[in-house]
């Protein structure tokens, strides 16, 4: 089971990191990975809803006439900024069909994933987090009291420490060895083409 867990993370850590070509649809899987967004959620979102309260970024999500707040990392509430930009209403216009396509676009080599494996992944993340107890997870998605949302995201959630970026150089080290590993070749133009991350940055770590 833990070998399992390690690569989901190392998964959903691939499916964030080579989305970022597209501006949009990382924002999207971005917005699904920290949040846990339903269809009709990712639907209903527009600019409005991203907001920063006592150093906490987050964004309110809303369906069947509910609404809740839900704490973003910093990185993602300013790529979710940023698309909003061209956004006279709602941010995103895709179909199920089409977030299951992008979801599967991006991810690794042998393993593919669509939406609802993506969410039920990030909930076995959350769940492993030995600190907390049953019904943890039932109020995050509740969003009623964000302080302790926000806590609980800063130690449960790889996104929120920074794992699934590559600002950090040995985190960067880390994802370029194990997708080269995955692939069976330390060529950095293979190791590029996979990560969707430019050839240079990858001759940094990868020798």
């Amino acid at each position: 089971m833990h070998e399992e867990l390690i690569m989901v993370e190392e998964d959903l850590q691939h499916i964030c990191i080579s989305s970022r070509k597209d501006l949009k649809e990382h924002a999207l899987i971005r917005l699904i990975l920290s949040t846990l967004a339903s269809y009709e959620e990712i639907e209903n979102f527009t600019k409005r809803d991203l907001g920063v309260a006592n150093s906490i970024y987050y964004v309110v999500l809303r369906s069947g006439g509910k609404s809740r707040k839900s704490p973003v990392d910093e990185r993602t509430f300013y790529v979710l900024k940023e698309v909003s930009k061209s956004s006279k209403k709602k941010v995103f216009d895709f179909t199920k069909e089409e977030i299951d396509r992008i979801i599967e676009k991006y991810s690794p080599p042998n393993r593919k994933y669509d939406y609802e494996r993506v969410i039920q992944s990030v909930k076995l993340i959350l769940k492993d987090c030995l600190l907390y107890e049953e019904g943890y997870l039932e109020r995050f998605m509740e969003g009623k009291n964000i302080e302790w949302i926000s806590d609980f995201l800063k130690d449960a959630h790889p996104m929120f420490s920074g794992m699934w970026d590559l600002e950090d150089e040995e985190v960067a080290l880390d994802y370029f060895e194990m997708i080269s590993k995955r692939i069976g070749s330390r060529d950095a133009a293979k190791i590029s083409e996979v990560s969707n991350v430019s050839e240079d940055f990858v001759r940094r770590f990868i020798k």
